[in-house]
């Protein structure tokens, strides 16, 4: 309730499931289904005005869709009505966190009124020690740095132990060594808890680095129009990773495939 204004409403950060996304756009059908513990990324051909996010939150059921079917795991989804165990990152960390809470009261923020105020405890505590911010917790977010305020966020997806995270341009604000670092910290989040992500970007060598899967979209309403499967050696590195030619053969299909849809 800072400045005497009343908080309407809770913060239900994430209750999204990507496991399988149909979206049907434009009265064209498109599948991408997405393998357990993958990295999808989604590479758009679009204007930032126009936007992919609001299309792809049609299709999991979290606003009403104009038209067309929407399934997950081959049950229909409602709208209105998303699947429980997706969870979402934000790209605006600074307005998605709750600056006058502690670290940890943000973590756990999603799980108040659900599980035992021990059970929130040892699992914020669980949750800010994947993200390497156990030693954080009592401090606020305005005291943080853009990263570490990426991490809360990341963490308090986590606290709710989701199959998918699905994530807006999260590192898109971020300086380039911060971004490279939670590029790596994304990935062996994903190797330790099995969690897979779908993971919206502009950028194509950070589409290239994280993804599994990179489905390109374009058109408005969009729609994907083509899928690379990207089969490079794990675990990634920055720098070995980048120089490999199937990496750099990777890049010039996908720049091919944006520069051609437009």
């Amino acid at each position: 309730r800072p400045g005497g204004r009343r908080i309407i409403g809770s913060m239900k950060i994430a209750t999204w499931k990507v496991k399988s996304v149909k979206a049907r756009l434009d009265a064209v059908k498109t599948g991408l289904t997405e393998a357990s513990h993958d990295v999808v990324c989604l590479q758009e051909i679009k204007t930032a005005e126009e936007g992919f996010p609001a299309e792809l939150f049609e299709s999991l059921g979290y606003n009403c869709a104009v038209h067309g079917q929407k399934s997950y795991n081959g049950v229909a989804i409602l709208s209105k009505r998303p699947p429980e165990d997706v969870v979402i990152v934000f790209q605006d960390y600074s307005n998605a966190l709750l600056q006058w809470r502690t670290v940890a009261s943000n973590v756990g923020f999603g799980i108040e009124r659900t599980v035992t105020k021990t059970e929130r405890q040892e699992r914020t505590r669980e949750a800010l020690a994947l993200v390497g911010l156990e030693r954080n917790a009592d401090d606020f977010p305005w005291q943080l740095s853009g990263g570490m305020q990426q991490r809360v966020q990341s963490a308090r997806a986590l606290v709710l132990r989701p199959s998918v995270m699905l994530m807006d341009e999260p590192f898109a604000a971020l300086d380039a060594m911060t971004k490279a670092t939670l590029q790596d910290e994304l990935l062996r989040l994903r190797d330790r808890t099995g969690v897979s992500f779908v993971f919206i970007t502009h950028d194509i060598e950070e589409a290239v680095y994280l993804g599994d899967r990179i489905a390109v979209l374009k058109g408005s309403p969009g729609r994907i129009d083509q899928i690379f499967e990207i089969d490079l050696p794990n675990p990634r590195d920055q720098i070995a990773t980048r120089q490999l030619p199937e990496f750099l053969n990777y890049r010039l299909k996908v720049h091919q495939a944006i520069r051609d849809g437009k």
